[in-house]
Order: C-alpha cells, then sequence, then structure tokens
C-alpha cells in the first residue's frame, strides 16, 4: 500500500471545528512508525497490507527471526484536553478511566485484526501503539508507571504490546503478553 497516496488527502484536510487539526494524517503517518519498528527488530522484508474486505493488520515483516504482523493504534489527547489548550493547568495523578477504555479496546481490535490473515510459525502479533497523552496526564511523572501497568493488564492474548509516546521520548517499551 502505498503510504504517500493514501496520506495525500489529508495533507489539506485540516480539522478546524474540532480542534483535531492534522489528527487524520499522523494516524496515517504512525503506520511508517510501524514500518521502522519492524525495521528495528530485524525483519529484512517489510511490507504494507493491501486492505482487504476484512480489517487486517497494516504491515508484515519476515526475515531470520520468523514472521510479524503489526497493528499500529494511534490514542489521541481527548476532547477535554484539546478545550483546555491555552489554559494553566495541573497535574492529574493516574490515567483517567476514558484512556484505559481506550487502550483495552484498541488492543481488542488489533487482536481480531492480527488474526485474521494467516502467517507462518513462528509469527509475532504486535500492536504498536503510538500514544499522545493529555497534558495533565503528563505533568505526573508517575503516570509513566501507571501507563506501564495498565498496557500489562492487558495480558490475556497472544499479542505483543509495544508503544511510543511523544511525550516521554525514549520510553520505547515493549511487553510481551504471553506466558514465557
Amino acid at each position: 500500500m502505498d503510504l504517500v497516496r493514501r496520506a495525500a488527502p489529508y495533507v489539506s484536510k485540516r480539522e478546524i471545528t474540532t480542534g483535531r487539526h492534522w489528527t487524520g494524517l499522523f494516524e496515517i503517518l504512525n503506520e511508517a512508525k510501524g514500518y521502522t519498528h519492524l525495521l528495528d527488530l530485524g525483519y529484512d522484508d517489510v511490507g504494507f497490507i493491501p486492505p482487504a474486505s476484512c480489517y487486517t493488520p497494516d504491515l508484515r515483516g519476515t526475515g531470520s527471526p520468523g514472521d510479524a504482523l503489526l497493528e499500529v493504534k494511534t490514542v489521541n489527547i481527548s476532547d477535554q484536553d484539546i478545550q483546555l489548550f491555552g489554559t494553566i493547568q495541573k497535574a492529574r495523578h493516574g490515567l483517567p478511566e476514558g484512556l484505559q477504555q481506550k487502550l483495552a479496546s484498541d488492543f481488542d481490535k488489533a487482536c481480531e485484526q492480527l488474526h485474521s490473515i494467516p502467517a507462518s510459525d513462528p509469527v509475532r502479533r504486535i500492536c504498536y501503539f503510538c500514544i499522545t497523552l493529555d497534558l495533565r496526564v503528563v505533568l505526573s511523572d508517575a503516570n509513566k508507571a501507571e501507563l506501564h501497568d495498565s498496557l500489562m493488564s492487558l495480558q490475556d492474548r497472544d499479542c505483543e504490546i509495544q508503544y511510543v509516546s511523544q511525550h516521554w521520548t525514549g520510553d520505547r517499551q515493549s511487553w510481551s503478553t504471553r506466558e514465557k
């Protein structure tokens, strides 16, 4: 799938009324992060999976580690955070319930997508979150561990969770949700 062709319509489609601006564009461009992530994991042959009649993962990688399927899920700031732009904000301790529900829902959907196409064993099924947190959440350093715990609580699957967060740079974390 040609990422540039898919992203092109969003270059001139700024969502001003909702305050989300270029969110649609970044959701597509985050798939390039997933592509690079598979390369970083050692997969030689990485490619986008063409759209199908059912939901499928975004990427497939093959190489000496085996096969990998990767689904990118973008988690954006909340509507409430958008409304607070330009105001002084205090740190919020703990992850909002809505964020925890969003992570769980996106992970469930990703697992379905990761199982929707066949792959040769051994196969890694990776849900790759690109997370932008509300400013109030980021202002509390303790929420970094809370995010970790929230993601770890989703362990009952044979899919891995890996994420990047724009606010906690250098914090590429990965946790396998399989018992080792």
